[in-house]
């Protein structure tokens, strides 16, 4: 995480190295939806809240803005296949009056693990940031926690501007010990996401999508 946390940095000080990897970059918005089970790593959860009743289930709604290099770029060729971005999530735990509905914003990294076919892959993303919004109880007594969060992908490429992610994930909130109580939260589940690439033809011979509609206009003139 801290190696890729580096790469983003730099992004900002190679341009002059590496300009091919800025002129094509490769650009997507994802959205996406975690419908999570709360583990039970504190009484909070189980029936010392306002409800009186155990909290099961949680869920969140994410959008997220990526970019990847240019296969011809340096950075590219070292990092094939790996995306990395900006993420905002809007979270949910059912119980309001006790936990609040926390935001979370974060930087991500999307990378293949496998491909299963031409149009299937197995990817790992990780997420890290802060969460901002929390109500003040005894498992969570900060208002700003970090965020962390790891998943296990399916990405399955429906068209050549679009594809749908699928896989389990984890996520964990914490103040990082810096008060206590500190229980935090821990959720797991699963994801359902859709993606626009919007520009994947960055960087090689084949263009934009506007480009490409160009073309078409020009050919049946």
């Amino acid at each position: 995480i801290l190696a890729a946390i580096s790469m983003l940095s730099s992004v900002f000080i190679a341009e002059a190295g590496d300009t091919l990897a800025f002129r094509n970059l490769r650009h997507g918005l994802e959205v996406n939806v975690r419908p999570s089970y709360i583990m039970p790593t504190h009484v909070l959860y189980l029936d010392h809240n306002s409800k009186g009743e155990r909290l099961y289930f949680s869920g969140s709604a994410h959008l997220q803005y990526s970019f990847a290099f240019s296969p011809e770029s340096d950075y590219g060729r070292l990092f094939p296949g790996t995306v990395q971005g900006i993420g905002l999530g809007a979270n949910t735990f059912l119980c309001h009056k006790d936990i609040g509905s926390p935001v979370s914003l974060y930087i991500f990294q999307r990378g293949r693990i496998l491909d299963i076919s031409r149009s299937l892959s197995l990817n790992y993303e990780w997420n890290l940031g802060l969460s901002f919004g929390w109500h003040q109880n005894t498992a969570i007594v900060s208002r700003t926690n970090a965020y962390v969060n790891v998943g296990l992908l399916a990405d399955w490429k429906i068209s050549r501007f679009c594809s749908l992610v699928f896989g389990p994930d984890y996520s964990h909130f914490s103040n990082g010990d810096t008060r206590y109580p500190n229980g935090g939260a821990n959720v797991v589940g699963l994801r359902f996401g859709a993606r626009a690439d919007l520009n994947p033809g960055a960087g090689s011979d084949s263009g934009s999508f506007i480009r490409e509609w160009e073309n078409d206009l020009r050919s049946k003139s």
